[in-house]
């Protein structure tokens, strides 16, 4: 393994300790969401200081209310069809489209999440999940960190099915890492196997602890490990927001999906922008050492020539997205000016 050295981010803005809900069970979780409308009283006193997702409480008010989504169209289009529809309990097939969604394909039953399997009309988390949507319906617009060009697919089903604004503003990226997510032992072993076999250099980040007694970094600066262009794939559990940054340097993802709409995320890169291949799907299913190999040389090989012209028109494309000159303003430049304008003009106010 080629050891790679790189400055330290100085400016790099460390995760802050707060209270979260990371370690609650799913069925507090529930309980809290639907103990968040009894907030409403307090709220109207401390509207000036708070942010709700309750749209009713903004109107009354007089102000402007919004959902900020920082995923993509495509994946949370899909994420909440199959949520809102649970398509799987009404077919045998392991494939199935989604009834307010066909445009996605097909989707398989091993991209649904557990909590969507055990799920029902009576089951608390399906009915909160009823809910979200229902306030998305009363709000004024949705902002998604994505970019026209290449996710209009997922952004026409939100205007269709909301009847909303709907602005993308991407490529926002996050100060602070995405969420880890958890793989066995013996799937890592297999994936450094299969990495070290495959006789390319790379660089290895894993949450700790590792179960190895060596001494590495906290924190690896994924961006300029990406911008830097001897970078030739990138394997990716699918958070969106790294999904963004893989796209926007045009280097090519060998996706991993574990769970939530990670699936869908995936799914959309492989089939949509034809940047991804997917090596594995969630944390139960056991995916061999030579499948793995097989995928990385797919990408890294000769074979890969079509994904990596492609990787390079879909960064073109995002880079033209945000770009804001005068003679020039990109789709995402675009629609923030459009989101302004819109809450502005509801305040009375012109731009």
């Amino acid at each position: 393994i080629t050891k790679i050295r790189l400055e330290k981010d100085h400016n790099h803005v460390q995760r802050q300790k707060r209270e979260n809900t990371d370690s609650l069970p799913y069925d507090l979780i529930i309980r809290l969401v639907e103990a968040t409308p009894s907030l409403i009283p307090p709220f109207r006193a401390l509207l000036s200081q708070l942010i709700d997702a309750h749209a009713d409480v903004a109107h009354e008010f007089g102000v402007f209310h919004l959902i900020f989504s920082p995923t993509g169209g495509f994946g949370m289009a899909s994420y909440c069809s199959a949520w809102l529809n649970l398509p799987h309990r009404f077919t045998r097939a392991a494939e199935f489209l989604l009834p307010n969604f066909p445009e996605a394909g097909t989707i398989h039953v091993t991209q649904l999440t557990p909590a969507m399997l055990a799920g029902g009309d009576n089951n608390p988390l399906t009915i909160s999940q009823h809910m979200n949507y229902q306030l998305w319906l009363n709000s004024d617009g949705l902002l998604l960190n994505t970019v026209e060009e290449i996710d209009n697919l997922g952004l026409t089903h939100f205007r269709r099915k909301l009847g909303l604004p709907v602005w993308a503003i991407g490529t926002l990226f996050l100060l602070e890492e995405d969420r880890a997510s958890t793989i066995s032992a013996s799937q890592i072993t297999k994936l450094a196997k299969a990495l070290d076999e495959i006789r390319q250099s790379f660089i290895w980040v894993v949450r700790p602890p590792l179960g190895f007694d060596i001494k590495a970094d906290k924190w690896a600066p994924q961006l300029k490990i990406l911008a830097h262009e001897t970078v030739g794939a990138f394997i990716s559990h699918c958070e969106w927001n790294s999904l963004l940054e893989a796209t926007k340097y045009g280097v090519p993802v060998i996706g991993w999906p574990m769970g939530a709409n990670q699936f869908y995320s995936a799914k959309f890169l492989v089939e949509e922008a034809g940047v991804c291949i997917e090596v594995g799907r969630g944390t139960k299913f056991d995916v061999p050492k030579e499948d793995i190999l097989e995928k990385i040389q797919m990408v890294m090989g000769e074979n890969g020539d079509g994904i990596r012209k492609r990787c390079v028109e879909i960064k073109n494309i995002i880079t033209n997205a945000i770009r804001d000159e005068k003679s020039y303003r990109g789709s995402s430049v675009k629609a923030v000016v459009e989101f302004f304008t819109a809450a502005l003009f509801r305040k009375g106010k012109i731009i």
